[in-house]
């Protein structure tokens, strides 16, 4: 499991291990997560500022105990503005801010 940027990023790696290891990728399922909001850029703040700490949860964060530590260390290492830009979101009138899925296809 992998976020799109993770996933785009890493696949040629991914591929190149699978193979080596005699699978064949075509067979094997990867699944992205994506993070969607749909409001405006205020929302989109809103849920960057819970989700902006999972590019390094499973690198870092996840051997600190504190959650305040976690929380104040993301606000360093990762600004609510980079979080935005990794969700895709869109306002009501559908013209997106960001679109991560994008740099996907």
């Amino acid at each position: 499991m992998t976020d799109p940027l993770t996933w785009q990023k890493f696949k040629p790696d991914w591929e190149a291990g699978a193979k080596e290891a005699g699978k064949n990728t075509t067979e094997m399922p990867v699944l992205i997560e994506q993070f969607v909001v749909v409001g405006d850029k205020s929302d989109a703040a809103k849920a960057a500022g819970l989700w902006r700490f999972l590019p390094k949860a499973f690198k870092t964060y996840y051997k600190m105990a504190d959650p305040a530590a976690i929380e104040q260390r993301a606000g360093e290492e990762l600004p609510l503005e980079k979080g935005i830009r990794r969700l895709v979101h869109r306002d009501r009138s559908g013209d997106p801010y960001c679109c991560a899925a994008e740099a996907v296809r």
